[in-house]
């Protein structure tokens, strides 16, 4: 059985009502889970190119990184998806693992990808060493029913909406293993649209959801 977690709250005030009025029942529904876990996106999950250049922005070897932590209190199977809020902007390549990049006026300013190019389940902090990776990444199709391997690095990006999990050991089919901890590095890296306006400042949108999925 596959679960996503999820806690919806609803809140509701209502002030200076001398009349009864008609209402509706407000619910607040979750599960506290045995294994539960927290994910975290350190600097607030923000891929922050700066005041760049077109050029330096494109270039082969831009990139930022960022760091997404989960900590179960227990052993626990999860895995962890990546939503494209802004799908409907992506332009460029056309490759299933682009993001899309929001620009002025609602135009599209081409694309993005996220990369994992660490990941450990130490606690020590093992910053962008791929040597340091002792996690294999397992993979699972939208729609999909199979954990298939991936592969970590630089040029081999995440797909939107596909499920991600991760294994202790290298075994090519298997779902991924029940961790306590995980720890990854994600590298974004831009694709501007070629038609973009080079001569004046261009503001960067981006926007994906992080799901986290008990499994």
């Amino acid at each position: 059985m596959k679960t996503r977690f999820a806690l919806p709250l609803f809140a509701c005030a209502l002030l200076h009502a001398p009349l009864a009025l008609a209402g509706t029942d407000l619910n607040v529904k979750g599960r506290i889970a045995v294994g539960a876990c927290a994910l975290t996106m350190l600097d607030g999950g923000i891929f922050d190119f700066g005041k760049t250049s077109h050029s330096a922005a494109n270039g082969a070897d831009a990139g930022r990184t960022a760091k997404l932590s989960v900590d179960c209190a227990s052993p626990t199977k999860f895995a962890f998806r990546l939503i494209d809020n802004r799908a409907d902007m992506a332009s460029g390549s056309g490759n299933e693992t682009d993001f899309g990049l929001g620009g002025p006026d609602g135009t599209s300013a081409g694309h993005y990808r996220i990369s994992i190019i660490n990941a450990h389940d130490s606690i020590i902090d093992r910053d962008r060493d791929p040597s340091s990776s002792n996690l294999w990444l397992r993979k699972r199709l939208p729609g999909g029913q199979a954990w298939t391997s991936a592969t970590i690095g630089r040029y081999f990006p995440l797909t939107p909406n596909a499920m991600y999990g991760m294994t202790s050991a290298l075994a090519p089919s298997s779902s991924p293993d029940a961790l306590v901890r995980m720890r990854l590095t994600l590298l974004t890296t831009l694709g501007l649209a070629p038609d973009i306006d080079r001569g004046k400042d261009l503001e960067l949108d981006g926007s994906a959801t992080v799901e986290l999925h008990y499994l």
